[in-house]
């Protein structure tokens, strides 16, 4: 194209300053009453469980501590404690994969662990959250994380939440 407009028609929304505030106030809310204001939490609740795991050698020197889940009517969430071996390199999440016992994948829609990576020695927190649980809360799921930019995985091959 050789010719452009020199006009710009520019639309935007009217609001009042009342709904613009209440709409950042909804925005800022952090927290439970988030979870309210966003319809991710209802009448239903959340229910959380432990997830039993297996005690015996790190896996390629990480070490769940503990791990837990959580359900709610349109979202799960697992929520694993991993600690860094001392003597081992930085480790960063990079991908989380849930598998059914079925063979079918559940759907990550969020990772987050609570710091960039674990240095060796330290302990982080890292949440997967998933689409609307499909299985039953009886059902086992294999759970497995994957480093960012290295081959040590961690797996939970028995989880149910």
């Amino acid at each position: 194209p050789t010719e452009v407009d020199t006009r710009v028609d520019v639309a935007r929304m009217q609001r009042s300053l009342e709904v613009l505030a209440a709409e950042l106030a909804r925005c800022e809310a952090g927290g439970p009453a988030q979870l309210v204001l966003s319809g991710r939490l209802d009448i239903d609740g959340v229910q959380a469980r432990r997830i039993k795991t297996a005690e015996g050698a790190p896996q390629a020197g990480t070490w769940l501590k503990e791990a837990t889940g959580y359900r709610a009517g349109s979202w799960a969430m697992v929520a694993l404690l991993i600690h860094n071996r001392p003597g081992q390199q930085p480790w960063t999440v990079g991908q989380a994969r849930l598998t059914r016992s079925n063979g079918a994948p559940v759907k990550v829609v969020s990772l987050v662990m609570d710091r960039p990576q674990l240095a060796p020695g330290e302990t982080g927190l890292v949440v997967a959250e998933t689409e609307a649980p499909s299985w039953a809360s009886s059902e086992v799921l294999r759970i497995e994380l994957r480093e960012k930019d290295g081959g040590r995985n961690l797996v939970i091959d028995a989880a149910r939440f």
